[in-house]
C-alpha cells in the first residue's frame, strides 16, 4: 500500500503501523525513532512519547478480553495526537512518510477490508468490527 500524503491520512496508518509494531521486536527502534522525531518541536516530546507509552503498557497488560478493544482505542489516540503534531510541524510529514517507508516491516501492517453482508426471506445480520452473526427462522449459524 502507498503510504499517505495528507496528515490525517498518514497519522492514522502511522498510529496503525506504531500499535502494531509495539508486540514487535521492532518496537524498540520504533520508539527510539518516534522520541527523536518528537524532540524536534519545542516541548512537545514527552508529552506525546508519554501518550504512546501508556498505550504501550496498557496493550502489554492487557487480557485476551481486553485487547482488541484497547488497540483500537491506542490506534485512535495516537492517531489524534499525530494529527495535532504534524498540524503543528508540518515539516514533519515528509520525515514520517520516510521512516515509514523505508521500514516496510513496519508499515506492512496496515491493512483496510470491508464485510458486505445481505438477510434475506426476513433473515438478520449483526455486524460489529470483524465479527458477524446470522441469525435466519430462529437459527444462529
Amino acid at each position: 500500500m502507498d503510504i499517505p500524503l495528507d496528515a490525517t491520512a498518514l497519522s492514522a496508518y502511522a498510529a496503525q503501523t506504531m500499535v502494531s509494531t509495539m508486540v514487535t521486536e521492532g518496537w524498540k527502534e520504533a520508539r527510539a525513532w518516534l522520541g527523536r522525531f518528537f524532540s524536534k518541536s519545542s516541548g512537545e516530546g514527552d508529552a506525546e512519547l508519554a501518550v504512546i507509552d501508556m498505550s504501550e503498557e496498557q496493550l502489554a497488560e492487557a487480557d485476551d478480553a481486553d485487547i482488541e478493544v484497547l488497540r483500537r482505542a491506542s490506534v485512535r489516540r495516537i492517531s489524534s495526537r499525530l494529527e495535532g503534531f504534524l498540524t503543528r510541524n508540518p515539516d514533519a510529514l515528509e520525515e514520517l512518510r520516510s521512516f515509514l517507508s523505508e521500514h516496510p516491516q513496519a508499515s506492512n501492517t496496515y491493512t483496510v477490508g470491508s464485510q458486505n453482508a445481505v438477510a434475506t426471506n426476513h433473515g438478520q445480520v449483526f455486524q460489529s468490527g470483524g465479527a458477524q452473526t446470522i441469525n435466519q427462522a430462529g437459527r444462529n449459524s
